[in-house]
């Protein structure tokens, strides 16, 4: 007990150390400054009006100069205001220039950037060599827009601020890691739904684990609000439609496309100017959502009928993302039961929260849009669904068994009315299911059987029709029809964008710097010639998402794994995962929503490897920090890769700013 409370007060001391001395060093370091307020000249293309702020009247001489200082300055305070021609405030860049006494003449220092009121945008730390004899401030504006000089100061103080919220996530992260600290307490028992002080634990870590989801669905009101992009709205108009008794989507415009050669070609819309309906499948002259029907049937009909407005997106989201969250606590303990049963209550904890966090959940949930919704639904069903086949397992020759494989098979069917892609995931019944399904075809066989297959027939049944109707066979999703960027009826599969894809999906370095929000874009260059449809990217999974890496070691283990069960599940969920990445870059192209289509497989693919070495106790310790830092630094990577994937900066600049505010 005396060892826990000096790991604890340690921590603690940790927590108040980072923010009271790093997080608040520039306070520190400038708390001496005799701050003053010297005089400055704008360049000529600024034109002061009468309410003291200066129009840009020509942008390439729009600049503040400060001369004649003859000081060694640390810090100075800019505090300027930019407005765009209607007034409204706009995040803009500045160029810093210096001369010193290293450089008689003015050298570029580095941009900084101005948003507004935030008292942190405005403070700037200064390495010059020796004394400043002048400074100049170049504004990246436009003529028209509005600059407005406030508070310059040199030789300024930086206020020293202690952030509650910043405290409370630097406290949360110390108490995520000293939880699971090898040697905790949380290491001494297995798994136990039944153990109430496990399920108090449990239950605190899916609210907390919720709350964040929440937090980041409802951050951009881009996608939280009224969505500005028509067709992001196709789900409610097919709501709409099935109402009025058919399928498609009511617009007046609908034969419009009629008129071109190849209404298909993106070119060919955007020259002639006929009017489209961006993203949705167009067939014989009407529109169609091609996307999967069931968060339709599920969401958006449902609460149209009921309220007769359009059910709310984001909303979908959180709710699948839930689902998500969940069906990951469930199915890895049921995976545990059925094949790791020693192991511990902590390590089920840590490998639950990294496939509900890694497989999308974080990234996607700053972005909870029409594109996010089916992958996320189809992404929970699964989860659950395997789940209920694991736990269908372990209860075979009891009555309730049949509850959860009809219920098992209904979640993984409903895939296909999501993201077909997820199907995928069905063929995992063979290791979890096979041996027991081919073990007697008597009366009972059969029955069990039926009750795996039934789900899909009806499912099938129902979207072979949906399809029938829209396009004329019943194996034809739509997709091929989509009104984008490339003609997608003669987009072909080649092999020499395979390479591409897997090299992105997979082993693209990510790009990583010191300045906010530290991820950056990567750049791809190839020698494939032909189009590759894709989007901003931000290093493959294996990297960014280590963990992964644990799939490589299947060859150093295989030998040790006793049930002949887990070498096929994981061999399936490998397999499986190769073939949709393929499968994705061949036919929609490299985007980062799709990873995850695949990477909850290459997920449980791991967790069965680290299992595995888990079970083998000399390498415990080791395969525990591996766990924690994984983790740690996978959520990290994935909210900073979804700022950027959000578009925050753009659609809600203030909170972006703020954002950044916090880890300065």
């Amino acid at each position: 007990m005396k060892k826990k409370s000096s790991i604890l007060i340690l921590f603690m001391i940790i927590v108040a150390v980072l923010e009271l001395c790093v997080f608040n060093y520039d306070a520190l370091r400038s708390c001496t400054n005799k701050e003053y307020s010297p005089a400055y000249v704008v360049g000529a293309g600024l034109t002061q009006q009468e309410d003291g702020r200066y129009l840009v009247t020509g942008s390439g001489e729009a600049n503040l100069q400060i001369l004649d200082i003859h000081d060694k300055l640390d810090y100075i305070r800019l505090g300027i205001v930019f407005y765009d021609a209607s007034g409204n405030i706009q995040p803009t860049d500045m160029k810093l220039y210096l001369a010193d006494e290293g450089h008689y003449n003015y050298y570029y220092q580095g941009d900084i950037t101005s948003y507004g009121d935030i008292e942190a945008l405005q403070y700037h730390r200064l390495h010059p060599y020796g004394e400043v004899e002048k400074l100049c401030v170049n504004f990246n504006v436009s003529d028209g827009c509005y600059v407005e000089i406030g508070e310059v100061e040199l030789e300024a103080r930086v206020p020293f601020q202690v952030k509650p919220l910043r405290v409370m996530i630097l406290l949360l992260v110390a108490g995520f890691i000293y939880l699971f600290l090898p040697g905790s307490e949380v290491y001494e028992q297995v798994p136990d739904c039944k153990n109430k002080k496990q399920l108090g634990v449990v239950l605190g870590i899916l609210a907390v684990n919720i709350t964040l989801i929440l937090v980041l669905v409802k951050v951009n009101p881009a996608f939280s609000g009224d969505l500005r992009w028509d067709h992001h709205y196709q789900y409610h108009r097919l709501a709409e439609s099935i109402l009025q008794g058919h399928v498609w989507l009511d617009y007046e415009d609908a034969g419009a496309l009629e008129t071109l050669e190849n209404p298909y070609d993106f070119d060919l819309r955007r020259d002639t100017g006929v009017s489209e309906h961006w993203d949705t499948a167009y067939y014989e002259g009407k529109y169609y959502v091609y996307f999967g029907i069931v968060p339709v049937l599920l969401f958006y009909l449902p609460y149209h009928m009921l309220t007769g407005l359009a059910f709310p997106t984001w909303a979908g989201v959180f709710l699948s993302m839930t689902g998500v969250v969940t069906g990951a606590f469930y199915l890895v303990y049921q995976l545990l039961k059925r094949w790791f049963s020693d192991t511990s209550f902590g390590h089920y904890l840590l490998f639950a929260l990294t496939l509900a966090n890694g497989t999308g959940a974080i990234t996607l949930s700053l972005r909870p849009d029409f594109y996010t919704l089916p992958i996320v639904l189809a992404l929970a069903f699964s989860l659950w669904g395997l789940g209920f086949w694991l736990k269908a397992s372990l209860i075979w020759e009891k009555k309730k068994v049949w509850g959860y494989l009809l219920i098992g098979s209904l979640c993984m069917a409903l895939t296909a009315g999501c993201r077909p892609q997820f199907l995928m995931g069905s063929f995992l019944i063979f290791p979890v299911l096979g041996a027991e399904l081919l073990r007697k075809w008597g009366k009972e066989g059969w029955k069990k059987a039926a009750a795996v297959a039934v789900p899909y027939v009806v499912v099938a049944a129902g979207l072979m029709v949906y399809n029938y109707v829209r396009f004329d066979s019943p194996f034809d999703f739509g997709a091929n029809y989509n009104l984008t960027t490339n003609d997608m009826t003669r987009r072909g599969f080649y092999l020499g964008q395979i390479g591409e894809g897997i090299f992105q999906y997979l082993f693209q370095l990510p790009l990583i710097t010191t300045s906010f929000p530290f991820v950056r874009e990567t750049t791809m260059s190839s020698d494939y010639l032909g189009q590759t449809i894709r989007e901003s990217f931000f290093g493959g999974i294996l990297i960014s998402h280590f963990i992964l890496c644990a799939n490589f070691c299947y060859g150093g283990v295989r030998k040790r794994m006793k049930a002949v069960e887990t070498k096929a599940f994981w061999g399936t969920c490998t397999l499986s995962a190769l073939v949709i990445l393929v499968a994705d870059t061949a036919m929609s192209g490299i985007i980062v929503r799709y990873m995850t289509d695949f990477s909850w497989l290459l997920f449980l693919g791991a967790i069965m490897i680290l299992l595995q070495l888990l079970s083998e106790k000399e390498k415990q310790k080791k395969i525990t920090v591996f766990l924690i830092v994984a983790f740690i630094f996978m959520t990290a990577f994935d909210l900073f890769t979804g700022v950027q994937l959000t578009e925050l900066s753009v659609y809600d600049a203030a909170k972006y700013y703020e954002i950044r505010y916090f880890f300065m």
